[in-house]
């Protein structure tokens, strides 16, 4: 009988060594597969390596932050930008990812979007599980909505990649996630439905109250904070003026001090918008020319390098700003062009052609190509 509990004991003694093996060397290569994918998240966690990475503009949202189309940006600004939006985003965790992102990096800019204050999400929260082992931030926050999945990610390394963020790490793996936005035209029954009583967004105070502190921490970095309302399909913006837009513009106002530039209703064409929340790609290519226009990327006092053209294929409106009773310009205007002198406006003398000179090629063998 004795040599039974023995020999069973032995057994349980192995397979608990072989759990815990198998997770820790699986947790080990999902992890090296997560430290080096392109997903922004990932990079985030990686800025410290990348010295001579310089982003000066943060861009902060859930989905609707990523309508700030990073491809453009750069086109318009000369400038690399870093995008921390997901969708449905809470404060909360944006919160946790700027403070992160600032200990490594200070931009000069940061553009938030506001509208990320409708709402509570800790199932995304639980879900960057798959990142809390590189931010205690992070981890704690975490922590404060289900102590046992973070307790289960700590003890379980193999319990960090099932959820949808290492999904998406993973499908990022090998490319850039700066062009993630909707590439699509909005249905045509979408824009014939007139009821959207069931489209209802209503303003968390407690994830406003968490946007002010973003800002203090931003601020207290050197960071010039711009607090924005990206825009929404104009009736759709009409239909949550009232509701939400008004009454979140009001309060990040009043805790904040900053001005609320609203754009919710600053692109009227419908073939720019996905739905009735989202512009697609077009739609963010000729919303970041509308910021660029009216020096949003550009710290305070700091002259803008380009004069951009926004309003020369398509008049937008002007956005209107945060006040207690105020609602949405819904006439279109012409946005005056920043008048900027600038040498790199001037037409560069023809480049002199080169001499092409045949070399012959060098033989590669074909085990390098797949070992690259």
């Amino acid at each position: 009988m004795a040599n039974i509990v023995v020999k069973n004991l032995a057994w349980l003694g192995v397979t608990v060594a072989l759990t815990f093996g198998i997770d820790r060397l699986g947790g080990y290569a999902l992890q090296k597969v997560v430290d080096k994918s392109q997903f922004r998240y990932s990079r985030l966690y990686n800025l410290d390596q990348t010295p001579d990475f310089k982003p000066n503009i943060l861009l902060v949202g859930n989905s609707r932050g990523l309508t700030f189309y990073q491809p453009t940006i750069k086109e318009l600004t000369w400038s690399e930008s870093f995008n921390l939006s997901y969708n449905g985003m809470p404060a909360d965790l944006a919160d946790v990812l700027v403070r992160d992102f600032l200990d490594r990096k200070t931009p000069k800019v940061m553009l938030l979007d506001i509208t990320l204050c409708d709402r509570v999400n800790d199932a995304l929260i639980k879900d960057f599980r798959t990142y809390a082992n590189k931010s205690p931030r992070l981890d704690t926050l975490i922590k404060g909505y289900d102590a046992y999945i973070a307790g289960g990610a700590k003890f379980f390394h193999l319990y960090r990649a099932n959820s949808e963020i290492f999904q998406r790490a993973l499908y990022y793996r090998n490319k850039s996630d700066e062009d993630w936005l909707l590439d699509r035209v909005i249905a045509q029954s979408m824009l014939d439905e007139t009821d959207l009583s069931k489209y209802k967004l209503r303003m968390d105070s407690s994830m406003v109250r968490r946007v002010a502190e973003t800002v203090r921490y931003a601020q207290s970095k050197g960071v010039d904070v711009k607090l924005v309302i990206n825009p929404y399909l104009p009736k759709f913006a009409t239909h949550i003026q009232d509701s939400f837009l008004i009454p979140l513009k009001n309060y990040a106002t009043e805790l904040t001090g900053l001005t609320v530039h609203d754009f919710s209703s600053a692109i009227v064409e419908n073939q720019y918008f996905g739905d009735y929340q989202h512009l697609n790609k077009n739609g963010g290519i000729e919303y970041m020319k509308l910021l660029a226009a009216q020096n949003l990327f550009s710290a305070q006092g700091e002259t803008p390098p380009l004069s951009t053209p926004a309003s020369e294929t398509m008049p937008m409106p002007s956005p209107t700003e945060s006040s207690p009773n105020n609602t949405p310009n819904m006439t279109p205007t012409v946005i005056p062009q920043p008048h900027v002198i600038d040498e790199r406006n001037a037409t560069p003398p023809p480049k002199p052609k080169k001499k092409i000179i045949r070399k012959e090629v060098p033989f590669i063998h074909v085990d390098t190509l797949f070992n690259k």
